[in-house]
């Protein structure tokens, strides 16, 4: 990662320390360098912190094999492995989605549930799929040979794991670090304590794979100039194709995935979504429309992507013009892969941000990678192109920062009526707009592309 960055991150702690002697820091406020190493003698905080790990551990052996095996057999006609890719840009993130508004408690006498076996079994599918998609490309649009295929899957395998361990923080409840540390006083030192966790974690790896971000941001240009011109309309039959066999897999699996997770069949999903759309959702009290909560959400999205996409550009900038900025910030950009995440949640302590405000701080943090990653690797081509595609790519993270924000304070947006469908067991309202809310994206992530293609690929 570059010496420099070591000396950059002593500089910060060594500033911070000296800021709260001289009492231009609120220590109960902003927490204390030596408190947040005694949250390591928390054994409670240390366990559940190593459970995280543990999850992400399970979800890279059994998702990456099934994501090999799968990827390997999708690869046996180029026309199969294209569709499968076309499908998968998004598509991987369909169990996610579905499970977002499933219930994370036993909400009735004899219910079969079980909240970490069943979103260790999520994580693994999102993860099986990702990896699918990651294989698929690196083999036929990439064309790498193969040990540095297998070096390049794994690095993204782990990075893929570690993000859906983190966000389903959320789902886990009371078993979950995040809970823990945001919902008790004083929980800035674990907050930090988390975090460095996390930091030293993503360092190491960047590090065992000696990667560096020019040659992840050149290897996702790379992937996605040459991905773009294959998206014709013969694969797209195969999206088609793909989502009827996801459509009838549900319905046969209707009964146990009623019995044990409250997933009701397509059919009753179609109709709670008619409902919601012609006339918003009986869920509510208030029975506020499902429009008004999307109108909130598209908000905290647009200006979280206009923060993100303001600070990449402004960063982009500075390492094109200043190569003491480029030497120093560089190796540091690996490391704002996820774990931004975690650093809006501080501000509920720091200032009592909670409500849009924090979504929309959520989705500017998790959203900027993406797009720096995309800015810095088409730094040759038109500015409208970088930024066009920098959103496609940024657009999943925010959808999913969206969701994990709303989750704090928030009285409207998608994310809080699904939290609100939970609540009354309202299962079939919540999926169906967690399903509308994913087909917002494949519309939104279409269009953008469509727009590129037209503009910049059409001879």
């Amino acid at each position: 990662m570059g010496l420099a960055a070591v000396f950059v991150v002593l500089g910060l702690l060594l500033i911070w320390q000296v800021l709260v002697d001289l009492g231009l820091i609120d220590p109960v406020r902003f927490s204390h360098p030596t408190a947040v190493l005694q949250t390591f003698g928390d054994g409670k905080f240390l366990r559940r912190l190593l459970a995280m790990f543990v999850q992400l551990a399970v979800v890279l052996f059994l998702g990456g094999l099934i994501g090999l095996t799968i990827g390997a057999l999708g690869s046996r006609t180029s026309w199969l492995a294209l569709s499968l890719l076309r499908f998968l840009r998004i598509g991987f993130w369909i169990p996610f989605f579905v499970f977002w508004p499933l219930p994370i408690w036993p909400p009735k006498e004899g219910y079969l549930y079980d909240p970490i076996i069943w979103v260790w079994l999520v994580s693994v599918a999102t993860v099986s799929l990702s990896t699918c998609y990651s294989y698929l490309a690196a083999r036929f649009i990439l064309g790498l040979e193969r040990r540095k295929l297998y070096h390049h899957l794994l690095r993204l395998m782990i990075l893929e794991s570690f993000f859906i361990s983190l966000i389903s923080q959320a789902w886990v409840g009371e078993y979950g670090w995040i809970s823990y540390f945001v919902m008790r006083q004083g929980g800035t030192a674990y907050g930090y304590a988390a975090l460095l966790v996390m930091v030293t974690f993503l360092f190491l790896i960047e590090l065992s794979f000696r990667s560096s971000f020019i040659l992840t941001a050149q290897l996702r240009s790379t992937t996605i100039t040459k991905e773009l011109p294959k998206a014709n309309r013969r694969s797209l039959w195969g999206v088609f194709l793909f989502v009827l066999m996801c459509l009838v897999a549900w319905h046969l699996l209707r009964v146990p995935l009623m019995r044990y997770l409250s997933l009701a069949s397509p059919i009753e999903i179609l109709k709670a979504a008619y409902g919601m759309v012609v006339a918003g959702s009986p869920t509510s009290k208030v029975d506020v429309p499902m429009w008004q909560h999307l109108t909130v959400s598209f908000v905290e999205m647009s200006v979280g992507l206009m923060i993100s996409g303001g600070a990449a550009l402004v960063v982009r900038k500075l390492l094109s013009s200043f190569g003491t900025f480029r030497t120093i910030v560089l190796p540091l950009l690996p490391l704002t892969y996820s774990v931004p995440l975690v650093v809006p949640l501080l501000f509920i302590h720091w200032m009592g941000l909670i409500g849009p405000k924090l979504a929309t701080l959520v989705i500017a943090f998790i959203s900027f990678y993406p797009f720096i990653e995309v800015l810095w690797g088409f730094r040759d081509r038109p500015l409208f192109f970088q930024i066009l595609l920098a959103v496609d790519e940024a657009l999943p993270f925010a959808f999913a920062g969206m969701l994990f924000g709303e989750l704090w304070g928030t009285v409207a947006g998608l994310g809080y009526f699904m939290e609100l469908s939970r609540a009354y067991f309202r299962i079939q309202d919540g999926v169906a707009v967690s399903l509308m809310t994913l087909l917002l994206l494949v519309v939104l992530s279409s269009i953008l592309r469509w727009i590129v293609k037209r503009l910049y690929f059409s001879g």
